[in-house]
Order: structure tokens, then sequence, then C-alpha cells
């Protein structure tokens, strides 16, 4: 049994749609952890925080790669 040439270009584009949308929709519902975090591990969009040292305002970030560093 063949199966004709336009149906077996149907089926593949088919399973290809089919992958790519349950690829993204995996991807939106259940994000990767580099995609929610910095490299230092604070969550994206931190609000500034206190200085410690100098009362001042500064990034989430600094303060902790300050602390990291030892410095």
């Amino acid at each position: 049994m063949r199966i004709p040439k336009h149906l077996q270009l149907t089926l593949f584009a088919t399973a290809v749609a089919l992958l790519s949308i349950a690829s993204i929709i995996h991807v939106a519902v259940q994000p990767l952890d580099e995609r929610t975090r910095t490299r230092q591990g604070t969550p994206f969009f931190t609000p500034p925080v206190i200085n410690p040292d100098t009362g001042e305002a500064i990034e989430m970030d600094t303060l902790v790669e300050h602390y990291k560093s030892g410095g």
C-alpha cells in the first residue's frame, strides 16, 4: 500500500506543527530557571535595595555580587 506524496507531506507537516506547538506551550507553562533569574540567582525585575554599608539604594545584583566575591 502506497501513500500518495501529497498525503505524506501533509502528515509530516502536521506532525512538525503539533510538535512545535507542544514545545512552545511547554516553555510557556514551565519556563526554564535561566529565563526567570539572573546570573547571580536573583529574580528579574527586583526593586532596588538599601546598601547596609552606605544606606543608598542599589541594584540587588550589585549587592549579591559584592557579598559573593567577598569584597
